[in-house]
Formats: structure tokens, sequence, C-alpha cells
């Protein structure tokens, strides 16, 4: 049940965000910025990011109550939540890493994977049993069910280990696999099964990659090369709003093809891409020291090209 989901959804978010409002406190890690945001206490005040924190993890059980499942269910998710976020999952495990940080001695591997296991792991591990946990009480599937589609898909998927053909796994026998996995499930197009709810840029890839495998990709970079060039042109010579739409479509879709074809994620790219300019760009506002709109053009190329070598310099002496 989608809906019903979509609110156990919610609630594990809410604990999330709950989490990182506190967590970045001074009292905890004392952060600035979240995600190139400044913080909640930064952008407010301390007090502010308190009580938010206290409203967004009251709003997640709230969420949970109102869940649409039988009342078994409701309560089964509220109990098990309240143990994930509470010192036996979450908090119990920041604690641990908050007395890790002046610890007299490191942490084994073994008290490393409890810590992990108590802060961000409960908060997975209760995520992935909601689905089941809803589901038992409607009689729809169990856990059961679950772990044993995974193990089976597991299998199938490493007839290597699991099973008696010898070999290793290369990437066009583990194609091969999947390809009979999506013939078995009556899909008929290579383009089966890529999900619709990916990042247009991942999707994209994803397209790319399955239609590849079929024969239908350039030999090498070139193609894809000249194709961003045609496909400029058309957005350049492009006259109506929907015609505009549609060839920047084309064009982005080309640039993921090109990035593919040198083997580098195009997803990966630009978020790092995003992530440096934000870093600069702020630099430049730094150096700017509050006047950086009144700049000219030619003022603001000059303060990114200083920030670029400061990066430079830095990443020399390091």
């Amino acid at each position: 049940n989608p809906v019903a989901a979509a609110g156990a959804a919610a609630a594990i978010e809410c604990i999330h965000a709950y989490s990182l409002v506190h967590d970045d406190l001074p009292c905890m890690d004392d952060d600035a910025l979240r995600r190139g945001q400044p913080t909640v206490h930064r952008k407010w005040d301390e007090a502010t990011a308190v009580l938010a924190g206290d409203g967004l993890q009251a709003l997640a059980f709230e969420l949970l109550v109102q869940a649409e499942c039988g009342p078994r269910a409701k309560l089964n998710l509220v109990m098990s939540l309240a143990n994930a976020a509470g010192v036996r999952g979450m908090v119990g495990g920041q604690a641990a890493d908050m007395a890790a940080e002046t610890a007299d001695a490191p942490l084994d591997l073994h008290q490393i994977m409890d810590l992990q296991a108590g802060k961000t792991g409960a908060l997975i591990s209760w995520s992935a049993l909601v689905g089941p946990r809803m589901a038992e009480e409607e009689r729809t599937f169990t856990f059961d069910d679950v772990a044993n589609s995974i193990s089976d898909k597991m299998e199938a998927r490493h007839p290597h280990i699991f099973g008696s053909e010898g070999g290793t796994m290369e990437e066009t026998r583990w194609e091969a696999l999947k390809a009979a996995e999506r013939d078995n499930k009556g899909m008929q197009s290579a383009l089966d099964g890529v999900a619709l709810a990916l990042p247009a840029l991942m999707r994209a890839q994803k397209l790319q990659k399955r239609a590849a495998r079929t024969g239908f990709d350039w030999p090498d970079p070139t193609g894809s090369e000249a194709k961003i060039i045609e496909e400029t042109d058309e957005l350049n010579a492009a006259t109506s709003e929907s015609e505009k739409v549609e060839e920047a479509g084309d064009l982005l879709f080309a640039a993921v093809n090109f990035v593919r074809a040198h083997g580098i994620d195009a997803e990966e790219a630009l978020r790092a891409a995003n992530s440096k300019f934000e870093r600069r760009f702020r630099g430049m506002e730094t150096l700017a020291d509050g006047g950086f709109s009144a700049l000219s053009l030619d003022e603001m190329e000059k303060l990114w090209q200083a920030v670029k070598a400061d990066e430079k310099a830095g990443k020399t002496n390091d």
C-alpha cells in the first residue's frame, strides 16, 4: 500500500532530520553547514534548533499513529521506532560516538561496528522492516517472504558461488543473468525495469547502458561528442519554448552519453561539480566581504580565479 508506506517513510525521515538538527548543535558537533546550507542554530538560534528537532521527533510518531494499517501493526511500528531512535539505537550510538572522541584508546573493529549499528544502522534496520510489519497483519506477505526473495535472488545471480557452476563473475555473465531474470518476469524491452523514480541524470545513464548492451552505442566517445555539438546547434536554432525544452533535454542526454563513454558516473560527477561550485562561490562571497553583488562581472571573475588559486595552493601544500 503506497499510501500507508508513505506515512512510515515520512516518519523515519522526521527522526533522521531531527537527529541532524540536534547533531549540528554546538554541544554536539557544532557544524555551521548541512548539505551546503546554514544549520538551523546558525540560521536562527540554538533554542529554535532544539525545538525544531523536538517537533520533528513528535511528528514522526504522530504520522505512524495515522498510518493506514491495523492497530497491531501501528503499535509494533511505534514501539520499534522508539527503540531504534532511543538509547537502544540512535541515541545510544551517538553517545558512544561522543565518548569515543575522548577515549584513551581508539575503538576496535567490533566497537566501531556496534557504534554504527546503534546510530544510522538502527534507523536503516527499522526502514527495512517496515514493509513486512505492515503487511503481516494484512496477510499480504511476511518478513520470511522478503528474506527468502532476497536469498533466492542472491543465489540466482551468483551460481559460481552457490551453485555447481564455476568460473568468475564478469560483467557479461552478470548482465546475462539479469537479462534472464527480466525474461522470466515477462519483460520484453531491454529498457524494462529502469525505475521511473530515479533522478533524471541517473536514469538517463541507466537507459543508455541498457541500450548499449544491445549494441546501440557509438564505438568511442567521438560519436557522443559530435552529438553534443549537433544538439547545441539545434538548441540555439530553436524558436518556441517547447522546442527549446526538447532540445535542451536532448543536449543533456547527449552530455550524459559522452561522460558515460569515458567511464564516468554522471550523477557522481555532477554532484562533485555542484559541491565545487558552491564551495568556490562561497569563497568569493567571503573575499568580497558582503559586497559581492555590487561587483562587476570582471571583478567577480578575478575573485573566482583567486579562490581557484587558493584551492590549488592548498592541495599542493597537503
